[in-house]
């Protein structure tokens, strides 16, 4: 008789729990434990019957960040961290472009160079005993034929047009779109070995066999206390190809922020 044995009990949450035992299910609430099979009542007791009741922690699994993406050119690894109260934990992905390496409370996705010109999408599954599975969504930006684009100043022989005034320095290119017609990813940045790094990234639209004119403004912050010159190297790339890089000199003010301002 189940009255007569010591029993252990593992209740998975603090205050109404159901545990199967093969075909049977027991009901913990309260101070009561109902066995149940297929759906009638078959044995009850009190706790004051029962060896000893085990009170577990509801199940717990979450995952940081919850979502991934790379470049086309996929230069990077990227860890995702794992946090859980179950003893043991698995992760698999379900592409063969992005892999998953686990570690200890973490997980290292890798994603091979996309070489289509389309995003592509994986799906992550991080599962944990009786934790519900927790996914992270990644996503690979398309590849774009970096030898159809080419950026170079708007000055004649392609020399950079940088003008400051007051706040702002503008900064003036030309893109030649060869034949690709899509999404165009843009990093700009602008670096000062003192003042530090400001990138800006943006995505276009543009048009086969197409120029446009791109003006990029960077807000200043005022120096005028001195009349130090504040060297910076800018850069625009693509898919982490260089497609431009060019030094500019500030007299009396250094680069806080950078962007696109249009294009036309």
């Amino acid at each position: 008789m189940i009255n007569k044995m010591k029993t252990r009990i593992l209740i998975l949450v603090t205050t109404i729990a159901v545990v199967m035992f093969g075909a049977v299910t027991a009901i913990a609430q309260g101070k009561s434990i109902y066995f149940m099979k297929d759906g009638d009542a078959v044995y009850s007791s009190t706790i004051a019957n029962i060896d000893s009741v085990i009170l577990a922690p509801t199940p717990r699994l979450y995952v940081n960040p919850s979502t991934l993406s790379f470049s086309a050119a996929a230069t990077e690894s990227k860890d995702v961290v794992v946090n859980t109260n179950q003893s043991l934990w698995s992760v698999s992905s379900d592409q063969t472009w992005c892999t998953v390496t686990k570690g200890t409370n973490k997980f290292t996705v890798t994603a091979t160079a996309n070489t289509v010109a389309e995003q592509r999408t994986a799906t992550i599954t991080v599962s944990a005993g009786y934790a519900p599975d927790v996914i992270v969504a990644v996503t690979q930006a398309s590849w774009v034929p970096t030898d159809e684009i080419e950026i170079t100043g708007s000055l004649a022989g392609g020399a950079v047009q940088s003008v400051q005034s007051g706040n702002s320095l503008y900064i003036v290119y030309i893109l030649r779109v060869g034949n690709y017609s899509g999404e165009l990813p843009l990093c700009i940045t602008a670096n000062n070995n003192t003042w530090g790094r400001s990138v800006y990234d943006r995505t276009i639209n543009v048009d086969a066999n197409t120029n446009y004119t791109i003006q990029v403004r960077c807000s200043l912050d005022d120096r005028s206390y001195t009349s130090n010159t504040y060297p910076y190297t800018v850069t625009v790339s693509s898919n982490d190809v260089i497609l431009k890089e060019h030094t500019i000199t500030l007299v009396s003010a250094t680069i806080s922020g950078i962007y696109i301002q249009t294009i036309q």
